[in-house]
Order: C-alpha cells, then sequence, then structure tokens
C-alpha cells in the first residue's frame, strides 16, 4: 500500500491525533504526527537510542518511522495493510509479510482453496 493511500485513511479518520505529552500538537496528517513523535521534548525517552520515536498517546518507543506508525494505527484501529489473497488486514506491513509468507507461501503464492 503507497503511503499516499495510508495517509488518506488516517486524514479519513474522524479524530486527529493529540499530543498527551506536551498537550501542544495536534494534526491529521502522518508525516506531522511522526515527526512530533520523534522530536517533542516531553516525552519520556529513558534510552533515545531505542526510543528514536515515542507515541503521542502513550509511552511506546522504537527506532524505526515504521514502527510507530504501525502503533499509531493500532491506537485508531485502522489495518491499511491487506492481503491480496484474502481477508487479512494490519496495522503493520511487517506483519502482513510474516503473514504471506506463512500463509501464502515464501513467494506470496496464492492461497490453497481446498
Amino acid at each position: 500500500m503507497t503511503q499516499r493511500r495510508i495517509s488518506t485513511i488516517l486524514e479519513s479518520s474522524d479524530e486527529s491525533y493529540k499530543c498527551t505529552h506536551c498537550r501542544a500538537f495536534e494534526s491529521y496528517d502522518l508525516d506531522q504526527v511522526v515527526s512530533h513523535c520523534e522530536t517533542c521534548d516531553q516525552m519520556p525517552r529513558p534510552n533515545k537510542y531505542k526510543q528514536r520515536f515515542v507515541c503521542i498517546l502513550c509511552d511506546y518507543g522504537g527506532y524505526q518511522r515504521s514502527q510507530i506508525k504501525g502503533h499509531l494505527f493500532t491506537h485508531k484501529g485502522l489495518r491499511p495493510y491487506r492481503c491480496d489473497y484474502c481477508g487479512y488486514a494490519s496495522a503493520r506491513n511487517s506483519d502482513l509479510l510474516k503473514h504471506v509468507r506463512m500463509k501464502h507461501g515464501a513467494g506470496g503464492a496464492p492461497p490453497d482453496f481446498e
């Protein structure tokens, strides 16, 4: 799924993301939210190397941009990554890739319809 499609899903959501740490940030834009997760100085960062990004809604932290995006989707209940072979959907692209590999074969072959 493209970044543009994922941003559209987030922006079509009824509620914006509001930072519970600084209480000064609010946005529907995914890129702005992720940037804030990296730069807000009010967020707890016990280890700045392991927690480069901290969730604006809780204390979850991760080093990669994709980790925080997937985590933010779980707060909204969004599952923008959809399997091409079945009805599975996930908040994280990595979970979708694992699903395809485990359920549909290493190359993403169509499922066996028994």
